[in-house]
Parts: structure tokens; sequence; C-alpha cells
């Protein structure tokens, strides 16, 4: 049995469970009745999958019904969220430790908040304006863009201590500790869940030895997982959105890709960075234009401009935190922090302009 395939395949019934109970009208159809119906269904088909063989389509139908069941349950079962209990507290110390750093630049502390801890109460109406007219908005909003690049951070600093099996334990840990507690600390949005689960599923299927690391396998894995503990999620945008992107990078970006020839000057750089963008805008357009009635018109340049300098900002935010706590942040990182947010704010308001 191909454990992998499996995954694949069942993920798609499975979510199609989740999302036909997600839009059946309660008035007419109440969870509680949905949900009997369906777990004796499953009782059902699991008993007879006892006493025949087992075959393809009825496992299949099976996670469908499994899906159906798990919403409704969801529906019926309220339970408190863990990241609810830690957001509000821990945001806060954040923000004043991004305070104490003393970044001199119009917004620095500001936008290091807001992209950090998702705290955009301090930034200025114009400047949030400029995020949506240029169709930059999506960088606001925490999501698995920020959890990854605290995760590249970490991979880095960890890659001095080299490969050896230890070492790559030892990063795994890690990861798995920074990137939790980061995504408890900022609210556990459906997007940093996706990441949270990608990223540590990617750690363990490399520490595995002969396992081969498959990144759509690993989404699927994710999308059963996230739907499990929470089915809910199924009408969040944000969990959307997020799924679809990494689906466009998985499935066009290679495509895209290939088209321009192997290199390693500026304009493959700049190629790469276009055909990932397209990717995922081509994937995600369908839904941005059916929930918010729009399009970013910009968006290509908009992210070949502000994807670098927004990643650029938040790791040296973070590490700008880090040595805060440690006993202070050095100017230099403050003078770069400063000039990063002030071009990201400049680039961001003449493409709203045009």
């Amino acid at each position: 049995m191909d454990v992998e395939k499996d995954i694949v395949a069942l993920s798609i019934p499975f979510t199609a469970g989740v999302s036909l109970a997600a839009l059946l009208p309660s008035e007419f159809f109440p969870c509680y009745t949905v949900s009997f119906i369906a777990g004796a269904c499953l009782a059902l088909l699991f008993t007879l999958q006892v006493f025949i063989r087992r075959t393809q389509p009825t496992t299949m139908i099976l996670f469908f019904l499994l899906g159906i069941f798990c919403y409704c349950n969801s529906r019926i079962i309220i339970y408190p969220h863990l990241a609810d209990l830690y957001k509000g507290e821990t945001a806060a110390r954040i923000c004043g430790i991004i305070e104490d750093i003393g970044f001199k630049g119009r917004n620095t502390s500001a936008l290091a908040q807001a992209l950090i801890t998702g705290r955009r109460n301090g930034l200025p109406a114009e400047t949030i304006s400029y995020f949506r007219e240029s169709g930059a908005s999506h960088l606001l909003a925490l999501s698995g863009l920020h959890l990854g690049i605290i995760y590249t951070m970490v991979s880095k600093t960890m890659g001095i201590f080299g490969r050896s099996p230890l070492a790559t334990r030892a990063k795994a840990i890690l990861i798995f500790i920074l990137s939790g507690l980061y995504a408890i600390f900022t609210g556990a949005s459906p997007s940093i869940v996706r990441a949270f689960i990608f990223i540590n599923l990617g750690e363990l299927a490399s520490i595995s030895g002969g396992r081969r690391k498959d990144s759509l396998h690993i989404l699927c894995a994710a999308l059963i997982i996230q739907l499990a503990f929470n089915p809910q999620n199924i009408s969040s945008a944000g969990f959307q959105l997020s799924y679809l992107a990494m689906l466009g990078i998985f499935l066009l970006y290679p495509l895209l890709k290939g088209f321009y020839p192997e290199g390693r000057g500026i304009m493959h750089k700049i190629w790469n960075s276009a055909a990932m963008s397209l990717s995922c805008q081509i994937f995600t357009a369908p839904v941005v234009w059916f929930r918010f009635g729009t399009f970013p018109e910009y968006f290509l340049i908009t992210n070949l401009v502000s994807l670098p300098l927004t990643e650029a900002f938040v790791a040296t935010a973070v590490l700008g935190v880090c040595l805060q706590m440690a006993g202070g942040c050095p100017q230099i990182l403050k003078n770069l922090g400063d000039f990063l947010a002030q071009a990201l704010q400049y680039c961001l308001s003449v493409i709203a302009g045009l």
C-alpha cells in the first residue's frame, strides 16, 4: 500500500464531505440529524469492510462521510481555542519589546508590530490604505509567509551545526517548539496553522530514514489533519486562500519556472519571483473575486517589490526583538529596519497611486 498516494486520494473526498456539510442550510438539515445519519452510515460501511475485501471506492466514501460527520460534530461541540488564552497578553509583550527597540523611522515600530503580531492599531489609516489599494493587504494578515520567514531563520542558524542526525533532530525539535509558540501566541489563524502543520510534517519526513519528502503529499496530509481538528476552517477565507496558493506553487510554478532557461542572473531571479506570484494568483483569483468582488490589478509588480522587502524587514524585526530581549538591539540593525520599513511604505504608496 502506497501511503503517500492514499493521503492525496483520500484528502479529496474528506474535504468534499466537510465542504458539503458547511454548505447545507442548517434550517433544513440540522447538525444533530446530519451527524447521526453520517455516523450511522460510517458505522455500517466500516462494519461491512471488516467482512468484505477493502476497495478504494469504499474507502473514499468512508472519508467523505467522515468529513460530514466531523464538520457537524464541530458545530455541536464547542471547544475553547488554546490560542485565545495567550494571544492578547503575549502580543502586548512583544509589541512592548518592539517599542523598546527604539526605531526612529515613520511607522517602523507600528509596521513591525503589525507584521509580527498582527496588531494593526498603531498603523495610520493612510498606510493601511496603501497596502489595500496596491494589492498587498495579505501581507498585513498573519499567514504562512510570516511563519515561513521564522522557519528560514531557524534553519539557517541551525545550519552551522551541520547535517548530522543529531543536528537534524535538534533543528526539527527547535522548529516545532518555536513555530508552535508563534502559532499559539499570534492567535493560530487557519493559514498559520496550515504553515505549522506543513513545516513540521516536512521536518518529520526529513528525519525519518528512507522517507521521500513530497510537498504535495505533505500538503494533503496537513489538509486532513487541520480539517479533522477544526472542520469549520473550511469556511475561512484565509484557509481557502492559503491552501490554494500552495497548490499553485506545487502544481503550476514548476511549469512556469521552466519557461525561462536555467541560470543565476538577476533576470532569472526576477522570472522565478514572477512565476511564483502568477502561480499563487491564478489559483486564488476565483476565491478572491467570489468572496471580495475585487482583484488586484498590479499584483505582479506589488509582489515583486513588496515580498522581498517584507521578508527582509520581518527577519530584521524578529532578530531585533531577540537581541533586545538579550540585552539590546544594535544601532545598525535599527537603521536597517528603518530603511526597509520606509522603502516598503514608499513603494506601496507609489503602486497604490498608479
